[in-house]
């Protein structure tokens, strides 16, 4: 018994021994950790002071670790350029980035003249994003009580009378001008992103075989099985690289994750499935931002992995993937995607009352979630994250909405205080549809795509709250010549939609904001694309019908006006406005206006804000349909202002018709019209809309036949620099295939059984989405 106790003894002798050891060396080794990070807090600091930057606080350090980050051009950016600044040394940015993000106004070219070999496998800022649950759903179509899951479900009207159906005569025509192209393209480009179709060359952008993936679900649709089947084969062996990426590339943006997405869902082959994620699987690393808001354009090559969204950010590109994440998410079952678009909403919806006209936000932002505070701040240096920032230190405190875009006026940077006041006394706001489209179609599509009430209707929430603020400042009427041809689409009345231009003051005695709303009565071609929006969204809002129908009707007859009276919608034009309503074009008296210089007068106004000579105007206020008490935090006046142009008889260009003051007469092959007549039809039944539509495509195809001296035609594909003067361009954009020629195909299909919008959602990009139930 005394021997085996006496063995015990030594026993715990021997582990107290060996436990006494390995503490011993953890302490050692953590000593030198700690040694070794304290000597590269100091090494840091040497460099801070030899660059004039404040010393950095060991107690506020901040680890983010390997993402992307960027410099202003007045700090890192032009001293790269000239050799003037000390931070030239990119090496050494690159260094410190990995502790403080980096904040930069836009894009600049010196970010990617260090490359790196690959992202990271992680996202820095995954870690601290908010997360939330979104019930993923199925893929049919489920009827319910619930206001919102009926308007997902039912939206398309029946389609049983004369003129409906498949359309098998029309049908053959569409699909032998999608073979001849795409038969172009195939011998010309296969694998490439684009086809030039004059020269029958090739040409990329970013090597992902662009126009092919995009092709892919009108294949399908027309039933081309063959061509479905070689696209697949080429895919089973692709891999998307990353270098063949240009600096500037726009991910969320870029179209071919939702074609690989939709043509999923209609073909339901895994490799498209896979192919989708591995593509979505870069874009993320765009989102890897501390708002997670999306760098764009987003360079994959940059050094500098620690960085905000810029401060002037288009709102049409940070939600150029919503849809799809979101859709990836429930296909998927991962969360990730649509967690990393979720957060940009939330900020979106906290921005209501940061701009000028309610529900809307500008064509540009600042989403970095960064307002910047002077370093001498104590509360603020505690409170804040320590950012690099025109070469300096500064700290960003953070604020979950988008603020004012920065770039668009001239004030220090090192005063935050003086900055901020600029911005609120002197700021002008921009709203166009081009700036806005692709952030409000989003609204409206995660509203239909997504089950879960809780996030759906906020979704809602915003888009309808977007809509009646367009509706109520943007829409006008344009003095428009009588219509050519008897060819009418069903209503009479006609608006366009215009961009616009805002500036704000308080008025003191009168205890109220006053917003200055400037319309330019200017149209866009992708405006046309806005009435097809409003229809489908009548039917997914029904406490809206009436108001959005109506307004679609009103702006689908001015678009279809105007192709009416030049035979095709240039990119832009400017027009005059109705001076009374139902009028039309008087070109005497339009003569007459020229020669008195009415066109030129606003230039000697006093009043200039950022750039824009303004006017004030004598017309009433704007008649708000609000609450008194929210007419006196806000009134809006319609105001004239300084015309982007000058005009006179004597340089008057021949080639344009005088009802129209300024014009971009570049043509590319949009499906802008096309797009919402077909959501027009499927949502009325109207068969009408069917026969506009095909006039419209006979007009196209005219307009794209070449007729020789001895009488040949051709047909020849391409965009135009100049479409009156039949100025070709060397471009077949992929969207030809994508969109234009696959929304005529939908037009004349059987409307039960194709695309059916009961069933799916058709993206902003054309692509095909199933609703889930």
């Amino acid at each position: 018994m005394f021997v085996w106790v006496r063995m015990v003894c030594r026993k715990l002798s021997m582990v107290e021994k060996r436990i006494r050891s390995v503490l011993v060396l953890s302490v050692t080794v953590s000593l030198l950790f700690y040694y070794t990070f304290e000597n590269e807090i100091d090494m840091l600091n040497s460099y801070a002071e030899t660059e004039l930057l404040p010393q950095i606080s060991r107690g506020n350090v901040h680890g983010g670790g390997g993402g992307d980050g960027v410099l202003k051009d007045e700090g890192i950016g032009r001293g790269i350029e000239d050799g003037a600044s000390e931070l030239s040394d990119v090496e050494t940015v690159v260094q410190k980035n990995r502790y403080f993000p980096l904040l930069l106004e836009h894009w600049e070219m010196w970010e990617s003249e260090v490359a790196r070999p690959a992202l990271p496998k992680q996202l820095n800022y995954w870690t601290i994003l908010p997360k939330v649950f979104l019930k993923t759903g199925g893929g049919g179509v489920k009827q319910d009580e619930d206001r919102t899951l009926v308007s997902r479900g039912v939206v398309q009207a029946d389609h049983d009378g004369a003129g409906t159906g498949e359309d098998k005569m029309k049908l053959a025509a569409i699909k032998a001008v999608f073979d001849k192209d795409w038969e172009l393209y195939k011998q010309s480009a296969w694998g490439h992103d684009y086809v030039r179709p004059l020269s029958r060359a090739a040409t990329d952008s970013t090597h992902f075989a662009t126009t092919m993936i995009l092709s892919l679900e009108a294949h399908y649709l027309m039933g081309a099985q063959d061509e479905v089947s070689h696209i697949l084969e080429y895919l089973s062996t692709f891999n998307f690289e990353l270098g063949g990426l240009p600096a500037q590339w726009k991910a969320t943006t870029d179209p071919t994750l939702g074609a690989l997405l939709g043509a999923y869902e209609l073909i339901q082959n895994p490799i498209l499935l896979e192919k989708a994620e591995e593509l979505a699987n870069i874009i993320i690393h765009a989102f890897d931002t501390p708002p997670f808001v999306p760098l764009v354009p987003f360079d994959v090559h940059s050094p500098l992995r620690n960085r905000y969204p810029y401060r002037r950010s288009a709102v049409a590109e940070l939600a150029g993937v919503s849809v799809e994440f979101t859709r990836l998410t429930q296909l998927t079952k991962n969360p990730k995607y649509f967690n990393a678009v979720y957060n940009m909403y939330s900020m979106a919806r906290n921005s209501n009352g940061h701009f000028d006209l309610p529900g809307l936000i500008t064509d540009f932002v600042d989403p970095s979630g960064c307002e910047l505070a002077t370093i001498g701040d104590d509360n603020a240096a505690a409170a804040g994250m320590k950012t690099i920032y025109n070469g300096k230190y500064v700290n960003c405190l953070s604020v979950n909405a988008f603020q004012y875009p920065a770039g668009t006026h001239n004030t220090g940077a090192d005063n935050a205080v003086s900055d901020a006041a600029w911005v609120h006394e002197n700021r002008v706001e921009y709203y166009s549809w081009d700036g806005l489209e692709a952030w409000y179609r989003s609204l409206l599509e995660m509203s239909q795509l997504i089950v879960d009430p809780e996030f759906s209707e906020k979704f809602g929430k915003m888009f309808t709250d977007a809509m009646n603020a367009i509706i109520k400042y943007m829409l006008f009427e344009p003095a428009l010549p009588k219509p050519n041809s008897s060819e009418k689409t069903p209503q009479s009345q006609i608006r366009l939609l215009s961009s616009v231009r805002t500036w704000s003051h308080d008025e003191v005695l009168e205890h109220s904001n006053i917003v200055k709303v400037m319309r330019q009565f200017d149209m866009s071609s992708k405006s046309c694309s806005f009435p097809g929006m409003l229809a489908l969204a009548s039917k997914v809002f029904p406490e809206f019908e009436t108001q959005y129908i109506t307004a679609a009707k009103e702006v689908l007859e001015g678009c279809f006006r105007i192709h009416d009276i030049l035979g095709v919608i240039p990119s832009s034009l400017h027009l005059d406005v109705c001076p009374e309503p139902g009028c039309f074009f008087d070109s005497d008296a339009k003569r007459q206006k020229i020669k008195d210089g009415y066109y030129n007068e606003n230039n000697g106004k006093k009043a200039i804000v950022d750039g824009i000579k303004i006017t004030q105007s004598s017309k009433d206020r704007l008649q708000d349909d609000d609450s008194e008490e929210e007419q006196q935090e806000a009134q809006y006046v319609f105001v004239d202002g300084a015309l982007p142009y000058t005009l006179n008889l004597e340089s008057w260009d021949e080639n344009r018709p005088l009802f129209i003051n300024a014009w971009n007469n570049t043509y590319n092959l949009d499906s802008n019209l096309v797009e919402s007549l077909f959501y027009m039809y499927r949502i009325t039944g109207d068969s009408s809309w069917r026969q506009v539509s095909w006039s419209l495509w006979e007009s196209t195809m005219n307009k794209l036949t070449e007729h020789s001296a001895k009488g040949y035609k051709e047909l020849k594909t391409s965009t135009y620099e100049d479409v009156f003067l039949d100025t070709r361009a060397d471009q077949m954009p992929p969207e030809w295939f994508s969109k234009t020629l696959k929304y005529y195909y939908l037009m004349f299909s059987n409307e039960s059984q194709v695309a059916n919008l009961n069933e799916w959602i058709i993206s902003s990009k054309g692509n095909m989405f199933h609703k889930p139930t």
